[in-house]
């Protein structure tokens, strides 16, 4: 008796395969969306666990490979960067006004004031008035955050800008820059060699930080958003905050 059984071509095996594939993928995306919709809830209520930044003293979670979409996983941790170095620079920016209250004769007590107010308050306000808001665009695809995050942003670049150069007004031995650099080391050797290594972090973290910038417009735009996006989002933020 013959076998009436006809194999199946060779193209029908594929196309069931690639099927089989997509589906999948799709499956694994699903469940991919729906644990990150989870961790955004349980954060949401509080949940103490989820808590892992800073390390020590956590009080947030942040987790750039779990919540981040992979292509923009790079801005975010460039962003993270910059947020770091801005850490860093503070603190020396404080070690070297301290420096300068104790090796400078004459130096100011309002330097050193105002290096600790910088860091005490630059720190946790660059957290969270542009770093969490380009951290949180990039998971929301929200146009209206990144729009907070260029106006934020933009202030942080004014502000590090101003403090590479330390121009000689508003107190400028608060900030180890250039300038005052030049007129500290003809006072105390040290002192002035203390800020010429912030006014250098300085520089660095400046052109770091416009890299990141251009960065985080490419991607912006990338995403397909425009300043009418930023305006219309901003809109429908509103509208959804009072329902």
């Amino acid at each position: 008796m013959l076998n009436d059984t006809v194999p199946a071509a060779p193209g029908v095996k594929n196309t069931k395969t690639e099927k089989n594939l997509d589906k999948r993928e799709a499956d694994l995306n699903r469940r991919e969306a729906e644990l990150r919709r989870l961790e955004q809830e349980l954060r949401a209520g509080g949940a103490g666990s989820l808590k892992n930044w800073p390390p020590y003293c956590a009080f947030t979670y942040h987790d750039i490979r779990a919540e981040i979409p992979q292509p923009l996983q790079g801005m975010v941790r460039s962003a993270y960067w910059a947020y770091l170095g801005l850490v860093l620079c503070l603190f020396f920016n404080f070690v070297g006004t301290a420096a300068y209250l104790i090796g400078v004769d004459g130096g100011g007590i309002a330097a050193f004031l105002w290096g600790g107010l910088y860091m005490l308050g630059g720190v946790p306000l660059a957290w969270f008035l542009w770093y969490r808001r380009v951290y949180s665009a990039a998971i929301k695809d929200s146009a209206f955050q990144y729009g907070l995050f260029f106006a934020m942003y933009m202030a942080h670049l004014i502000f590090v800008g101003w403090s590479v150069v330390a121009p000689p007004i508003l107190n400028s031995s608060s900030h180890t820059g250039f300038w005052e650099a030049i007129n500290v080391i003809s006072d105390n050797t040290g002192v002035g060699v203390m800020y010429f290594i912030g006014a250098a972090l300085w520089a660095v973290e400046f052109l770091w930080s416009f890299w990141v910038l251009k960065l985080v417009y490419s991607c912006f735009r990338g995403q397909g958003h425009t300043a009418r996006s930023v305006k219309n989002d901003a809109a429908a933020t509103g509208v959804r905050s009072q329902v």
